[in-house]
């Protein structure tokens, strides 16, 4: 009887052994697999919030640690598409940022360690980041009003800074008008820079209010480059920067019979110009816009040094622009007689080869040929 109760005794154990080891192959995760994301030990997802973004703009781009590029196309939730380690860094840059309309957008909490997931990244969009200012300059009248792209008016009571109440969007335009001319005194303000492409804020709008009733102006040609600093005065005062060629408007008017007198403070440099007055003075009648600016085109001389040429006259001639030959008689240095414009290409070739005719030397004529391939040209560009 003892045999059998020791025996069945036995058999019950193995069981409770068998149902224990199962159960924990149950609990035990498969070899090789790893939790999903956004479980207590990763990896953990990056994601926020954006806001501001204009209607219908495109071209904001996010990355997170400099890659995982994620386009946004409007305000809302995003997640990135790559889940962090448990533990790593991130970081949310804007990559790109919106461009039509353009706007500038800004990160909060982009950075950190992930430990969880994160949700609270926030990208803020805004349209309006430089402000568009100047000075006024002679007001004694009450009453003028600007205005920056028919709008945004601004009342100004005094001479002093001004700045327009709504900022603009990098990259867009802005131009800054007269609405309401100053009375008691009557004035009439001229605008100068008032029109341009705000990259940064600005500040050298110019509002000029005068007694005066008439403009002077003219035009200006032959600049050489852009902004490269031609300054005028009547008068001598009233300055006005010119950037560009085209027609200008002296900021101050003058009164009806006064005299006046365009003259150049500053000639152009970056290349360097001489600039001249053309109807510069007169008695002004009536508005003045027949002052001429002209700026003479620089020009430069093409030439250099031949080093080689074995004996004199040897007949190489040479070629600029696949135009006007010259011919070259022996080394030293030549230069064509026609000057270029400044900024203009030239190309030097050799359209016919030196033949040396120096006695000095007894090997036949066509060694010498030979030889006259290897002169050396070195060409400059002339002042």
């Amino acid at each position: 009887m003892k045999p059998i109760r020791k025996a069945f005794s036995l058999a019950i154990l193995v069981l409770m052994t068998s149902a224990l080891l199962v159960g924990c192959n149950l609990r035990k995760p498969a070899s090789g697999s790893s939790p999903g994301p956004g479980s207590s030990t990763g990896p953990f997802s990056i994601s926020g919030v954006v806001t501001g973004l204009t209607s219908g703009s495109t071209g904001l781009v996010l990355q997170d640690n400099a890659g995982d590029d994620l386009t946004i196309s409007g305000n809302g939730t995003f997640t990135f598409k790559t889940a962090i380690v448990n533990g790593k860094g991130y970081n949310v840059s804007i990559s790109t940022p919106p461009s039509n309309p353009p706007q500038t957008c800004t990160v909060a909490s982009g950075s950190g360690t992930a430990t969880a997931n994160v949700a609270n990244v926030q990208i803020t969009c805004s349209t309006g980041t430089l402000s568009i200012g100047g000075n006024v300059v002679g007001l004694l009248g009450t009453g003028l009003v600007l205005q920056n792209n028919g709008g945004d008016d601004l009342a100004v009571a005094t001479s002093n800074p001004f700045t327009f109440k709504t900022a603009v969007a990098i990259g867009s335009t802005y131009l800054v008008t007269v609405r309401t001319q100053p009375t008691s005194p009557t004035q009439t303000c001229t605008v100068t820079n008032g029109t341009g492409t705000a990259n940064a804020n600005v500040g050298n709008i110019q509002i000029t209010c005068s007694t005066g009733t008439i403009s002077i102006g003219g035009t200006v040609t032959g600049l050489a480059k852009a902004g490269s600093g031609i300054v005028l005065q009547n008068n001598g005062g009233d300055s006005l920067s010119i950037r560009a060629n085209g027609t200008f408007t002296m900021p101050t008017l003058v009164s009806a019979g006064s005299g006046y007198k365009i003259t150049i403070l500053t000639q152009p440099s970056g290349p360097n110009q001489t600039c001249i007055v053309t109807n510069g003075t007169g008695t002004a009648n009536a508005n003045v816009t027949n002052v001429q600016i002209v700026c003479p085109a620089i020009f430069h001389t093409i030439g250099g040094t031949t080093v080689g040429v074995v004996g004199n006259n040897g007949g190489m001639v040479l070629q600029d622009n696949l135009g006007e030959q010259l011919a070259v008689q022996s080394d030293g240095a030549f230069t064509f007689p026609t000057a270029f414009a400044s900024g203009s290409p030239y190309s030097v070739a050799v359209v016919a080869q030196p033949v040396s005719t120096s006695r000095a030397s007894p090997r036949p004529e066509q060694n010498r040929r030979e030889d006259q391939r290897e002169t050396v040209i070195r060409c400059r560009w002339g002042s």
